[in-house]
């Protein structure tokens, strides 16, 4: 099982379930043959561990409910067993465990499902926070959920997921300060390093959901999770600290170039100003300087605009402004520009 669990290939979750019941069949029923036969905690989770890494044609709702019934027997098999102090915490699913059914259930395209055991972890921990300890809810889970909803809605752009997306995500932080009010950031599994590269991409995930979403006011909501990310990086006390990236700034500039309302182009000059202030001599700051991507983004919103001369006039002023970041002599060079064929399309 553990060969089929780091197996790429997209049948390795239905090849490791059929393992798991070839063993289960060959369980002794008398007690005093040898139990090394029986599946243990280990078992099944390298088998959700195989299950969880198929691939997004292979894992349909036939496996998701598979991966259900392995966690379920995981369930029985603790509750079977004669857990002691010292090993409560290792004698039950964990949120590994969970991740990976959410996974099968965000590839079988059901976010729906996977959020049920969002919560359910959420409700388990919550009861006995001692004898599920292993079920601290953490930002893989988030993560693993909001994906869920992010992937549908761009798939299939829809405002109902970008909406349970931001639910989730607004429901993650209130988690964070909760468990903030408790425990040092040191010994908190919720907390990760400042600008983690994983929060980030849960943070745009749902900006570009909404960017796609088609909702009249999406550009609205991407921009107003880039204000608060902003303000949350100004804070101490913010349940996450991490600040906006290069990438960001695009999704939101991108949803405003998509957008209807008439000062759309106006709100892509904004922010395109916000990011030019950036100092390209501070390290934290460079991470978040415009790029090319940045300068076509908003050029497109002008051209949307259908703004005319004057929309026209500061677009030929962006273009020159890129050109004069390949000025090596230039005193706020940013080598991220450089026009091209987008550019003067």
């Amino acid at each position: 099982n553990s060969l089929w669990a780091n197996n790429k290939s997209k049948f390795n979750g239905s090849h490791a379930h059929d393992m798991l019941q070839i063993l289960e069949k060959q369980q002794p029923n008398n007690v005093n043959n040898n139990k090394q036969l029986q599946p243990n905690m280990s078992t099944y989770s390298i088998v959700l561990q195989a299950m969880a890494k198929c691939s997004t044609t292979a894992c349909d709702e036939k496996m998701a409910l598979d991966a259900e019934a392995v966690l379920q027997k995981m369930h029985q098999k603790s509750h079977n067993t004669n857990i002691n102090t010292n090993s409560i915490r290792h004698n039950k699913p964990n949120t590994i465990d969970y991740n990976h059914v959410m996974e099968c259930w965000v590839h079988a395209g059901n976010p729906k499902k996977a959020t049920h055991f969002l919560n359910e972890i959420i409700q388990l921990y919550q009861s006995d926070p001692i004898r599920y300890a292993s079920l601290q809810p953490n930002l893989s889970i988030y993560s693993t959920a909001i994906h869920g909803w992010t992937k549908k809605g761009t798939s299939s752009p829809s405002s109902d997921a970008a909406m349970e997306a931001q639910a989730l995500l607004s429901q993650m932080e209130g988690q964070l300060l909760v468990q903030n009010s408790v425990t040092t950031n040191s010994h908190n599994p919720l907390l990760r390093p400042t600008n983690d590269p994983g929060v980030v991409i849960v943070y745009g995930s749902v900006m570009n959901c909404w960017a796609k979403s088609g909702h009249p006011d999406a550009a609205e909501m991407a921009e107003g999770i880039l204000n608060n990310m902003i303000q949350n990086s100004n804070m101490n006390s913010a349940a996450i600290f991490v600040q906006p990236n290069t990438q960001i700034y695009n999704i939101v500039i991108n949803a405003w170039a998509n957008s209807k309302k008439k000062h759309a182009s106006d709100k892509a000059m904004e922010i395109l100003s916000k990011m030019e202030q950036h100092p390209n001599n501070d390290k934290s700051s460079s991470t978040q300087k415009p790029d090319t991507i940045t300068y076509n983004t908003v050029i497109k919103a002008l051209v949307n605009s259908n703004g005319g001369v004057k929309a026209a006039i500061q677009s030929e002023q962006l273009l020159h402004t890129m050109l004069m970041q390949q000025n090596d002599d230039a005193s706020n060079t940013n080598k991220n520009v450089k026009p091209d064929v987008v550019t003067y399309t």
